[in-house]
């Protein structure tokens, strides 16, 4: 399982390093994108957009890939944050641009499926919030 998590990480993060930076480098209209497709967006171009996209979900699966690959007690809590950001991120997104497209779904599902699995992850190293539920072996005592 932490070589899908690690994989996952690794996909996202690359994806988002090369989106950010597009948007950065061409804040304007990145890869023919243009600021007008976006009604509800807050910014004048999509350099803040980028930066965002391209520390916070890029170098941030990153870090969460490098953190599972070393076995950190970090690991579950890194995936669960790095894929509730996704989340956040593509909400976020289909409300700025007031649609939802099929690569939305696709990172949206992918940000949960992080979620799951740091779950399932904190769940097997009974870490928080597992750490706060009593076994039924405790609970007899």
């Amino acid at each position: 399982m932490r070589k899908l998590i690690i994989s996952l990480h690794l996909f996202i993060g690359i994806g988002a390093l090369f989106g950010g930076s597009m948007a950065m480098l061409f804040p304007e209209a990145p890869m023919g994108i243009d600021i007008s497709s976006m009604p509800n967006m807050p910014f004048a171009s999509f350099f803040i957009p980028g930066l965002i996209l391209f520390v916070l979900i890029g170098l941030g699966n990153l870090l969460a890939a490098f953190i599972n690959w070393k076995k950190s007690w970090l690991a579950g809590y890194a995936t669960g944050v790095t894929g509730g950001a996704l989340v956040v991120w593509i909400v976020v997104q289909c409300y700025m641009i007031s649609a939802i497209e099929v690569l939305h779904i696709i990172f949206f599902l992918l940000g949960a499926v992080q979620g799951v699995l740091a779950l399932f992850v904190l769940h097997q190293e009974k870490k928080f919030p597992f750490s706060l539920l009593k076994s039924s072996d405790e609970s007899d005592a």
